[in-house]
Formats: C-alpha cells, sequence, structure tokens
C-alpha cells in the first residue's frame, strides 16, 4: 500500500484525500501530464476508481485532458488567484449593508 492509499485508508473522506494525491501527482507531472493508468499504478488504485476520479476533478475544472493525458486544469489558477488576492478590508467607520452602525 503507497503512502496515499494509505493515508485515504486513514482519511474520514478517502474519496477527497485520493483526489488530492492525484493532484498533487499530476501537478509533479507537469506540462507532460498522466494518463489513467499511470496514475492508478502510482498510487496503487484501481483503474475503474482512479478514472472516476479523474472525471470528476476534470468536470470540476481541476484536471484538463488532451489526448488521454491529464494535467492541471485553470480552476488551479482561480483558486490560486483568490488565495493571493489581497484581503478586502473595510474602515471601520463605515457601516455595511444592512448592518446598524
Amino acid at each position: 500500500m503507497t503512502l496515499e492509499t494509505n493515508s485515504a485508508a486513514q482519511s474520514s473522506v478517502p474519496a477527497v484525500t485520493r483526489a488530492m494525491a492525484i493532484l498533487d501527482l499530476i501537478a509533479a507531472a507537469g506540462q507532460a501530464g498522466m494518463n489513467v493508468p499511470e496514475i492508478a499504478k502510482s498510487m496503487d488504485l484501481a483503474k475503474s476508481s482512479t478514472a472516476n476520479i479523474c472525471a470528476a476533478l476534470e468536470g470540476e475544472g481541476m484536471l484538463r485532458r488532451s489526448d488521454g493525458r491529464f494535467t492541471l486544469g485553470r480552476r488551479i489558477l482561480s483558486l490560486a488567484g483568490d488565495y493571493l488576492a489581497p484581503p478586502t478590508t473595510f474602515p471601520s467607520s463605515t457601516p455595511y449593508a444592512g448592518v446598524p452602525a
């Protein structure tokens, strides 16, 4: 059992843990990406389970597929941009809409 599979077995939500491990693995592969058999072998998972997780991640924009190989999708960049954006702050003297001053 690999580290990713072992972590998923101990997780309260193994599918999410596996999905995150797949994202990490594909990120490490860079622009070359990986296909389902490569991902499944690296993670010691069934190809059908791997394909289902990859399809769900692709549907959410987290992965993209080209010629049967997966690379990171645009939604990763969108989330990174949201994380890196400066927080929106308001002066404490400005009342918020619907909140009494």
